[in-house]
């Protein structure tokens, strides 16, 4: 969907969430809920895999970020800081 992003073999997501976005640099924190991680209003970090730059905020990366959370277990509430490095 974006060009910027380059899909790896991490299950073709394009955003890691929580301690998984450790491995791939912070570029922002959101508020979520997750089930079976049993999280209620939780601030996770969220990164971008593989991106060579991080995307200017839009509607349609504010809508990825949500689909990707999603598929993963994550309901976000809020999205708290987006940091876009140079």
């Amino acid at each position: 969907m974006f060009g910027i992003f380059k899909k790896e073999s991490n299950n073709n997501k394009l955003i890691a969430f929580d301690g998984e976005a450790a491995y791939h640099g912070e570029h922002g924190r959101v508020i979520v809920t997750h089930k079976n991680k049993k999280y209620m209003g939780r601030e996770i970090s969220f990164a971008f895999i593989g991106a060579l730059k991080v995307p200017t905020l839009t509607l349609e990366v504010v809508q990825q970020i949500y689909a990707e959370a999603k598929s993963q277990g994550y309901v976000v509430h809020e999205i708290v800081k987006y940091a876009t490095i140079d």
